[in-house]
């Protein structure tokens, strides 16, 4: 459920960065904020998170991660959806337990009332990884100026050992540590409800939330979780 939502035909990396750090986020080519995901006939509320890339470090576990087997490659380029893009997106989708879009096309570019696919509202980027020149994963994201903005990782399902979902992320995260960018924004968690937690996995100690009622970010934890004060629901 959208709190509030903006239409914008460009938004560049200065205006991504403010939005962001008031708690926005993209869905298609609009730009949203919420306070509650309403699901099962219940409202969740709903904590904006974001990485402070000044205190990520990379653990041994995850320098393994990034380390990929032979015959992988990783390129990161402006984004390009391509028929392989797409077909690589249906099978991923083929393995969720929830519904998507069905197309990549769609998933990024609906709600189009003044941007396209020929000229995005976003500067968005995609880091593929090949095996053997065959495409098996591909993390998107948005690119600010001091900020980058996590969109979608997708993968073949036949290789769920290689943990590529992690791996996107990771590659995401040294992206954004190459790029000299102050925060990582995946989006949001919500309270009791642990499908997103899995956005904390990779160290909670750098995870800020977004305190709407006070209109700042503070240090993620289950204490301040539960002792934010809750926005009216509209």
């Amino acid at each position: 459920m959208f709190k509030d939502l903006h239409i914008l035909p460009r938004i560049t990396g200065v205006i991504l960065d403010e939005y962001l750090a008031m708690g926005w986020y993209r869905m298609g080519q609009i730009i949203f904020t919420t306070d509650y995901l309403f699901k099962e006939e219940k409202y969740y509320r709903v904590f904006w998170l974001r990485y402070r890339m000044d205190l990520f470090r990379i653990s041994k576990k995850q320098e393994k991660l990034l380390k990929l087997p032979p015959g992988f490659t990783v390129t990161t380029t402006p984004l390009q959806i391509t028929e392989e893009l797409e077909a690589l997106y249906l099978l991923y989708s083929t393995d969720l337990d929830f519904e998507i879009s069905p197309t990549l096309r769609e998933n990024l570019f609906s709600l189009c009332f003044i941007s396209s696919e020929e000229a995005p509202a976003y500067d968005s980027w995609i880091i593929e990884i090949r095996d053997q020149g065959k495409l098996i994963a591909a993390g998107i994201f948005d690119k600010g100026e001091k900020s980058m903005m996590g969109i979608i990782n997708l993968y073949d399902p036949a290789y769920k050992k290689y943990s590529l979902g992690k791996r996107l992320i990771l590659l995401k995260l040294k992206e954004s540590v190459e790029r000299r960018l102050d925060y990582y924004y995946p989006g949001y968690i919500v309270m009791n409800f642990p499908k997103f937690d899995y956005k904390l996995e990779t160290g909670e100690g750098i995870c800020e939330i977004y305190d709407t009622m006070k209109e700042k970010w503070i240090p993620y934890s289950t204490e301040n979780i539960s002792n934010a004060e809750a926005p009216p629901i509209a």
